[in-house]
């Protein structure tokens, strides 16, 4: 479990570089150019993010997710890490991906790519300065629908 989680630490770094990447050439890329590297970067690293996932089955495990902001400047997130021991936030920019390029068109393009945008930029707020207490994820990457939201409704009701 150790040499996993050293490499799911790598994969956030290598993750951090790429959202900073696209951060800096974010006026000469497009929308489809940047959402497929999320994708695919989240692709190539499927293997082992679905195994790290597997293996928090039996812990304490709560999932910060279908929420597409973190603010992190007003500690929005203290609730979310008042419950469990191990924190996982779901990656909103692979979902981005995901639905953008399986449709030809979505509406309100130019408020779409803020929305990207600055969650992009909460991610890397988020693997700066919280990769010791929250760890991102495409957490939809790895359940069907359906069983995604048992999941996830049964991790809301552990807060009552």
């Amino acid at each position: 479990m150790i040499e996993l989680r050293k490499k799911i630490i790598e994969i956030e770094k290598e993750y951090l570089e790429l959202l900073e990447s696209i951060k800096e050439k974010k006026e000469t890329l497009s929308l489809i150019a940047v959402l497929d590297s999320i994708r695919l970067f989240w692709f190539k690293n499927r293997n082992i993010v679905s195994l790290y996932l597997f293996t928090l089955k039996e812990k304490e495990v709560f999932s910060y997710s279908g929420a597409t902001y973190l603010d992190i400047s007003s500690k929005d997130y203290y609730g979310f890490l008042v419950c469990g021991k191990i924190h996982v936030m779901d990656d909103q920019l692979y979902k981005y991906a995901d639905t953008v390029l399986l449709k030809d068109s979505f509406p309100s393009r130019d408020k779409f790519i803020n929305q990207v945008f600055k969650t992009l930029e909460d991610n890397i707020s988020v693997l700066k300065e919280l990769s010791d207490i929250v760890i991102l994820l495409p957490i939809r990457l790895f359940f069907e629908k359906t069983n995604f939201y048992e999941i996830a409704e049964g991790l809301f009701f552990r807060f009552f």
